[in-house]
């Protein structure tokens, strides 16, 4: 009975539920071996131990592994759970020794290099974790979440330049998605050079242009046309003073309306913030 009812629950797609995953897996490990697909069921009241007091489900944890290690052995599948489970114990030397001998054995071990950053990252080593990705990355460049990994990272080291790299894949693989292009241009306003605030400028409209209800997006946009807009018009320049006036000034209009339905301090503060921004006395 509880064998079918860990069953369920590890079948279902109502999320991860680790905690009535363990206490059912409690009662059911003697059983197990009767489900239909046992190893499956190891492997994700391992995962589900992860969750929770690692040290209160650690016999459980073990028996577990016991199991996967007589039906497989030697398989890295394994393997990388058992670094895992040195990760949740907080056994990074562990945790190390396990994905270094993996790749050792297999050097194109992607889940294991990965694993190695995130225990870098876990040390403070963000440095470290940061090379280790690039390294994964270039064997792997279609990895999305990777390369968001890499631009917060970069982001957090303060290597903007390397952020915007990152984020601009981003583009490349979801052109259409208006966050990356929001998050690429407050990387490029920070690093604050006349190049960097035009291209900016153009990536939070472009972000606007995928969808106008981009209020961070708004704000982008009018303090880069506002740090952008030329003194004045020049002629046979590559800056169109009275155009990016009309931009600064419909995206500050914008941002009024964005906020019409808000309490009346805030909308006093945006006028005042807009009204600064146009340099309106």
């Amino acid at each position: 009975m509880a064998a079918t009812k860990l069953q369920a629950l590890l079948d279902g797609t109502q999320g991860r539920n680790s905690s009535e995953v363990l206490s059912v897996a409690q009662q059911a490990m003697p059983s197990i071996l009767g489900l239909s697909d046992p190893w499956s069921a190891f492997e994700k009241i391992i995962m589900a131990t992860f969750d929770s007091d690692v040290e209160e489900h650690r016999e459980m944890q073990e028996e577990c592994f016991e199991q996967l290690e007589a039906r497989f052995p030697n398989s890295l599948r394994v393997r990388r759970l058992q670094g895992m489970a040195f990760e949740a114990r907080g056994d990074w030397d562990a945790a190390m020794e396990t994905y270094n001998s993996l790749l050792e054995q297999d050097s194109g071990d992607a889940v294991a290099l990965k694993r190695k950053v995130c225990v870098y990252e876990a040390q403070g080593d963000l440095t470290t974790a940061l090379t280790t990705l690039n390294i994964y990355l270039k064997d792997t460049p279609l990895d999305v979440d990777a390369w968001q990994h890499a631009a917060d990272l970069n982001i957090e080291l303060q290597h903007y330049e390397s952020a915007v790299y990152c984020l601009e894949e981003l583009i490349l693989h979801s052109p259409f998605n208006h966050v990356y292009y929001t998050k690429a241009a407050e990387v490029l306003y920070t690093i604050n050079s006349a190049q960097s605030l035009t291209t900016a400028r153009k990536y939070f409209a472009k972000a606007l242009s995928l969808n106008p209800g981009n209020v961070r997006a708004l704000y982008g946009l009018a303090m880069a046309a506002h740090k952008t807009q030329p003194k004045s018009k020049r002629k046979g320049g590559d800056e169109d003073a009275v155009s990016v006036a009309d931009l600064l000034e419909t995206a500050c209009d914008e941002l009024q309306k964005a906020y019409e339905k808000a309490p009346a301090e805030c909308q006093d503060a945006v006028l005042s913030m807009t009204d600064a921004l146009e340099d309106k006395e």
